[in-house]
């Protein structure tokens, strides 16, 4: 009898969860650039003359931009980088922007740099990575290969460069491969 009247009474009660409240895209924006812009002292970013990917280019970049353009790396090799550096990943879909500050720490950025840098003293680190390829043609090299011997035998800097993975997945600043970079065999005949 009481099992009944239980059965009855679960049937008869409300769902506890209530559905699901969309994020406001905008205001999120214009929060996260307002407390950016406090934090560097520069001016907020409006939101109506300006568009939300505007304002998050001040302000940080989307999961979607620092997989594709930033790191040029697949989701799950971004979302083990991300959550090896205490930083949430829910997927491409979500719209989630890292903040500078997070993506510098997730890159191994010294904290105090990290925390403070602007584009105007380090304009190198806003820069987007370059692959292996890249790299081993800026530095004259024609193999990819050469890059990855040149990272083992610890000729090119830590700072040059963020592996992912246990595979070696290498991406590497531009600025510090140009200071690298070997002068031509070639003589010019005159």
């Amino acid at each position: 009898m009481q099992q009944i009247a239980t059965a009855q009474a679960m049937k008869s009660a409300k769902p506890t969860s209530a559905p699901r409240i969309r994020r406001n895209r905008k205001a999120i924006h214009l929060k996260m650039s307002q407390l950016a812009n406090a934090a560097h002292g520069a001016e907020h970013c409006e939101a109506v003359n300006r568009s939300p990917s505007q304002c998050s280019a001040a302000v940080g970049l989307t999961l979607r931009d620092l997989e594709d353009r930033r790191w040029c790396v697949s989701p799950p090799v971004a979302k083990e980088r991300l959550r090896g550096a205490g930083l949430p990943y829910e997927g491409r879909r979500a719209g989630l922007i890292y903040s500078w500050a997070s993506i510098f720490r997730a890159e191994g950025i010294d904290e105090k740099i990290a925390k403070f840098a602007t584009q105007a003293e380090f304009p190198d680190l806003f820069d987007d990575l370059v692959d292996t390829c890249d790299a081993a043609s800026l530095l004259g090299y024609k193999d990819p290969s050469s890059i990855r011997k040149l990272v083992g035998a610890g000729d090119i800097p830590q700072t040059a460069y963020i592996q992912f993975g246990s595979r070696g997945i290498y991406r590497f600043r531009q600025a510090a491969l140009m200071a690298l970079r070997k002068a031509s065999p070639m003589g010019r005949i005159v």
